[in-house]
């Protein structure tokens, strides 16, 4: 059973495109902040803005009710990964 759980998820990310022409960052040295912050994140787009999130509620003490926005402003700014 996990041989084909694993078969089939192979076979998605064949079917998806190149997953390397699709890499984001955002790197949050280039946004001053109380904390002088020096975190980068590069993944997939969504993966970008999740983590981005979480690193933002988490080390920064964004509140909730910000989330939508900081999901925004990060799909926004997100930058071509050149790696």
């Amino acid at each position: 059973m996990q041989r084909n759980r694993n078969r089939r998820w192979n076979d998605k990310c064949l079917r998806e495109s190149n997953p390397i022409s699709n890499r984001f960052k955002v790197d949050s040295r280039k946004y001053p902040s109380k904390k002088g912050c020096t975190v980068a994140i590069t993944g997939a787009l969504e993966e970008v803005v999740k983590l981005g999130w979480l690193h933002a509620k988490m080390h920064h003490e964004h509140k909730d009710e910000e989330e939508k926005g900081i999901k925004d402003w990060i799909r926004n700014n997100a930058e071509a990964a050149n790696d």
